[in-house]
């Protein structure tokens, strides 16, 4: 999390889709990120927030 910050990667399906995905936010442990993705993800309708956990063992 405090290291230098790489070049960004496209990782593809299922992380990056050709759906709108954006506004990324880490928290401030470093254990969860944020971000906004359109309806075509299966949310709940217009952009939505969405979440991932790292667990402690950092998975």
């Amino acid at each position: 999390v405090h290291d230098a910050w790489s070049a960004p990667v496209n990782l593809g399906p299922p992380v990056n889709t050709q759906f709108a995905e954006f506004q990324p936010d880490l928290s401030h442990d470093g254990r969860t990120l944020l971000f906004i993705a359109g309806v075509a993800r299966g949310g709940l309708g217009g952009f939505d927030i969405w979440m991932s956990t790292r667990t402690v063992n950092g998975n």
